[in-house]
C-alpha cells in the first residue's frame, strides 16, 4: 500500500513542479516551487522504489 502512495504522490509532485515551471509567476517564485516540488516528488520517488524493493522481492 506504501508503495502505491509514495509512487503517486511522487509522480503528482513532480507534475506539479514542471507545471510551476511553465507557468507565469514570477522567476524567485518558480524557482522555489520547482526546487520544492520536484525535491518532493523525487523523495517519494525514492521511497517508493525502496518500498517497492520489499513488497516484490527484489
Amino acid at each position: 500500500m506504501e508503495f502505491i502512495l509514495y509512487l503517486v504522490g511522487g509522480i503528482t509532485s513532480s507534475i506539479i513542479g514542471i507545471t510551476i515551471l511553465e507557468s507565469k509567476a514570477s522567476t524567485l517564485k518558480k524557482i522555489i516551487g520547482v526546487f520544492f516540488f520536484l525535491g518532493l516528488g523525487s523523495m517519494l520517488l525514492k521511497n517508493a522504489w525502496e518500498s517497492g524493493k520489499i513488497v516484490f522481492g527484489c
